[in-house]
């Protein structure tokens, strides 16, 4: 481990992540919109037809009115945020002015956490509301999306990446707000990792983010085969659970390296991945592969399978050449992402069902558990461990 300045490594600093996470938190809060706007609609239409001009009048009033509504919604939602956003930007400096007065960082994250909470809960909330109301004499674009995001499933997607964002926001903002310029001052030290310049990481380092990946599917995997019931079918689970752990992740992080190609910021950190020799063995697998494909069928089939389960495994490096922990994060997320959506049939193309019965909830709860668990450690690994006092050895 080594001390190192927070511009020393891509994707040190986390001030940006605190806003992004507030954003999650509010589409996070769109089922529970269209959710609301199914059961309470009606309750909200007289309130929207008072608030259409005068001259409007039938479904056009409703809709004029309905507009108006949304938009008070917003502007009353964000008459509150501001006042909140400042209340903890103001008790961290506190915290700051306090801890390079003591020469220790203060631990009194809790009334931060509070406002953050009140902040998310009222983002959500205002957004909820929002679309609810804008529901009101308007028909839908895709009935059938709506109606998958407001079923349960939908709605307990929604309530993790609110509380996922939440969790998230409180510690970026801590980390950005008070760790970091504690840092600056000599009152703290951040303890870290090489960084992605230095030299290549040992095999279980570059392997970790699968391995976690591997359990996370198969605990998952357990819990939606274990609520099939009499029509479950091992061999569809099995199927889902080899596709969730080799081709999925593996055009995940083709994906993440394009993006990290496109915009200027991140576009050196992409060429650093694409410039490692078995990044470009690896894209150069599956251009082979998909020759293979087109001239003999099993040949090329069978190429791009263990292709594809080379490329998850070391995620074409991006775990040890990109900027962390961002893209070991992702990855993680994306393992229990195709986790939870593997279904084996039991739910139309394009939503998924919920488990059912103990051991489909048991395994949910223990995967999600283990996908906390390991993005933690991830993050901590990268971003390092907070140490009081840098005079103290």
């Amino acid at each position: 481990m080594v001390t190192a300045r927070p511009s020393s490594r891509p994707g040190a600093s986390v001030a940006w992540l605190s806003r992004w996470s507030w954003f999650a938190a509010a589409a996070a809060a769109v089922p529970a919109g269209f959710a609301m706007g199914a059961a309470r609609g009606a309750q909200l239409e007289p309130v929207a037809r008072r608030l259409a001009p005068p001259a409007a009048t039938g479904d056009e009033a409703l809709a004029m009115g309905a507009s108006v509504l949304a938009a008070l919604v917003v502007l009353a939602g964000i008459l509150l945020v501001v006042p909140l956003w400042a209340l903890r930007r103001r008790h961290s400096r506190q915290v700051v002015r306090r801890s390079t007065a003591s020469g220790q960082l203060q631990p009194d994250d809790l009334p931060a956490a509070l406002l953050a909470a009140a902040l998310w809960l009222t983002t959500a909330v205002a957004v909820a509301l929002a679309v609810a109301v804008a529901q009101i004499g308007q028909p839908s674009a895709d009935p059938e999306l709506v109606a998958s995001l407001s079923s349960g499933a939908g709605l307990t997607v929604g309530a993790l990446t609110w509380a996922g964002s939440l969790a998230t926001g409180v510690w970026a903002h801590r980390r950005a707000r008070q760790v970091e310029p504690l840092e600056a001052v000599g009152v703290v030290r951040v303890e870290r990792e090489a960084d992605a310049e230095g030299p290549i990481p040992p095999i279980w380092t570059v392997l970790r983010v699968w391995a976690a990946g591997l359990v996370i599917e198969a605990v998952l995997g357990l819990g939606t085969y274990a609520s099939g019931g009499s029509d479950a079918n091992a061999g569809d689970y099995v199927s889902e659970w080899a596709y969730g752990v080799t081709v999925y992740p593996a055009v995940f992080a083709m994906l993440l390296l394009a993006a990290l190609l496109v915009p200027a910021r991140t576009r050196a950190a992409g060429l650093r991945v694409l410039a490692d020799r078995r990044t470009r063995l690896s894209l150069l697998s599956v251009a082979i592969g998909v020759g293979l494909f087109f001239v003999v069928e099993p040949v090329g089939t069978v190429w791009l399978w263990v292709t594809a389960a080379v490329m998850a495994a070391t995620a074409l490096q991006l775990t040890s050449r990109g900027p962390q922990p961002w893209l070991g994060v992702a990855l993680l997320l994306s393992y229990w992402y195709f986790g939870m959506t593997s279904d084996g049939d039991r739910a139309p193309a394009g939503e998924f069902a919920l488990p059912s019965g103990l051991v489909g909830w048991g395994a949910v709860l223990v995967g999600t558990a283990l996908t906390v668990r390991e993005v933690v450690e991830h993050v901590r690994a990268h971003l390092g461990r907070v140490r009081s006092g840098v005079a103290t050895p």
